[in-house]
């Protein structure tokens, strides 16, 4: 699954990054400024590689490999993998969750202030 060519070293993880949604499904056309604005706590991505001290800080492990995961968006390093895909290099603890492919932030009532919101 790791066809990167980055291989992590003590507590670091290799994340592929999805994509920011650039259209709704209601096909609403998602300014790349909205995306900035809302994107600023959370991405979303894929675990693709652990090092071999990662999470022996902790009782389990927080994923693995191929697990859906959010991370903060200033965390770690850009990383351009040996097959031309951009990575994020990080510490393990830069996981804040793992999530299915339900979970999302795109919906245009999550793209509002909480105190603004009809949820």
């Amino acid at each position: 699954m790791n066809n990167s060519g980055i291989t992590p070293a003590l507590d670091r993880i290799v994340i592929l990054p999805e994509p920011l949604e650039e259209v709704s499904k209601g096909g609403i056309v998602i300014p790349d400024t909205v995306n900035a604005e809302h994107g600023l706590a959370q991405f979303f991505g894929t675990l693709i590689a652990v090092g071999p001290d990662c999470w022996t800080d902790y009782s389990q492990p927080a994923a693995k490999v191929g697990d859906r995961v959010m991370y903060a968006k200033y965390t770690g390093a850009y990383v351009v993998g040996e097959d031309g895909i951009s990575y994020r290099l990080m510490n393990d603890r830069d996981i804040t969750a793992t999530c299915t492919e339900g979970v999302s932030y795109s919906a245009l009532s999550a793209r509002k202030p909480l105190g603004e919101r009809n949820d």
